[in-house]
């Protein structure tokens, strides 16, 4: 019983940190793809920056499995430490995103939608849809900073249930299926 109470609060110490330095990528993530969308570059690394984040929870992960579990881990619990990642990651997010609605945007995100919806292609696409402009702007204004950031928070949890499957499944080394290998005695 000890034993699992010490595994847990390791996972949860090991999580929370790799979940504030996942957080911190996502919210320099998030700054670029917003404050670039009048230079493409920035929007491009942003995006690059969230696709590498994939890429080092799954370092993080392996790290935990090789310090922690001593190499091997199930799939069980790859995919928990993966998710507690991503609940920490999307907090640190949700945070970053409040603070950046709450003192820094001051409508630049309204400014530009309010550009791209008038566009000749917008209108078009709208109409469509059976949407004015106006309504979709007076929606997005209505919107408060705390809206935002749990929009953010809630995509990535739901992200992160889906990515953190093929992440476990890459990341596991069960011993049972090192038992079974053949061994060669040559």
């Amino acid at each position: 019983m000890m034993r699992l109470l010490k595994e847990r609060a390791q996972l949860a110490g090991y999580a929370q940190h790799d979940g504030l330095m996942i957080g911190l990528l996502w919210t320099a993530s998030y700054l670029l793809s917003v404050r670039g969308y009048e230079t493409q570059l920035l929007v491009l690394f942003g995006t690059a920056l969230g696709i590498y984040s994939l890429i080092l929870i799954a370092k993080y992960l392996r790290r935990y499995r090789d310090t922690v579990c001593h190499g091997r881990t199930t799939f069980l619990l790859s995919w928990s430490y993966s998710m507690s990642i991503f609940f920490y990651a999307s907090l640190i997010l949700a945070t970053g995103i409040f603070i950046y609605y709450t003192f820094f945007d001051h409508s630049f995100v309204f400014n530009y939608l309010q550009k791209a919806y008038t566009l000749p292609e917008m209108q078009e696409l709208l109409k469509t849809q059976g949407i004015t402009s106006k309504q979709l702007l007076d929606t997005y204004a209505s919107y408060r900073p705390i809206d935002f950031a749990m929009i953010g928070c809630l995509l990535s949890i739901i992200g992160g249930l889906v990515a953190s499957i093929p992440i476990a499944l890459f990341t596991r080394k069960d011993v049972s299926r090192e038992l079974e290998k053949p061994h060669n005695n040559f």
